[in-house]
């Protein structure tokens, strides 16, 4: 019966430790804060709940469970919501790019949040935006999201695709401004931290 217990509760140590995000700040540059009191380190753990605010001519780079890379840049307030209950990546204002090649929610699937769309994203390379608080930019890099604002819209691409939301009263306006922010060395640099390459002949699935 002992060794039933032990084994048992070995399986339990096994499962609670899988559904553990690794979050960690891989590195950065300039004046970086989490929770807006402490100073940024590389090698650092961002948690569930984190706030990451990145002052001007400053960046980080975030890593999540090794194969997924997130870059803030300049002006950016971005909070760090994904655990075993959350799936959602927030970002406030300012500006991200992201390469996502392992699932690290429970089914796969999280949120890219801004103030005007939310993002369903499953191994996917995109860039955002937060233009003002009422027009964000996003772009699907390489891969396929859905879209939610007024309504649902599904966004796919081997090579950029882009829209902008704008919020004008109680509507939300969608525009194609094309290739804004970023370019395909964005992407690739970003993949190159996490040892993946970007193949921009196939879209990522």
């Amino acid at each position: 019966m002992r060794l039933i217990i032990l084994f048992l509760t070995g399986l339990l140590l096994v499962s609670c430790g899988k559904s553990e995000i690794e979050t960690v700040l891989n590195s950065f540059s300039g004046d970086v804060l989490i929770n807006s009191n402490m100073r940024a380190q590389a090698g650092m753990k961002i948690k569930a709940g984190d706030v990451i605010s990145v002052g001007e001519n400053s960046f980080c780079i975030i890593v999540i469970n090794e194969k997924n890379v997130i870059r803030l840049n300049s002006g950016s307030l971005f909070r760090f919501n994904a655990d075993s209950r959350h799936n959602i990546l927030e970002l406030e204002k300012g500006w991200m790019s992201g390469v996502f090649r392992k699932k690290f929610t429970k089914n796969g699937i999280f949120r890219i949040k801004t103030p005007t769309v939310t993002a369903s994203v499953r191994g996917t390379s995109v860039c955002t935006r937060v233009e003002k608080p009422d027009s964000t930019y996003f772009c699907v890099c390489n891969g396929a999201v859905s879209l939610s604002s007024e309504d649902v819209e599904k966004l796919e691409s081997a090579h950029h695709s882009a829209i902008r939301f704008v919020k004008k009263q109680s509507s939300i306006i969608k525009t194609r401004p094309g290739l804004l922010y970023h370019d395909d060395k964005t992407l690739e640099d970003l993949a190159a931290v996490i040892g993946e390459k970007m193949d921009w002949e196939k879209m990522e699935k």
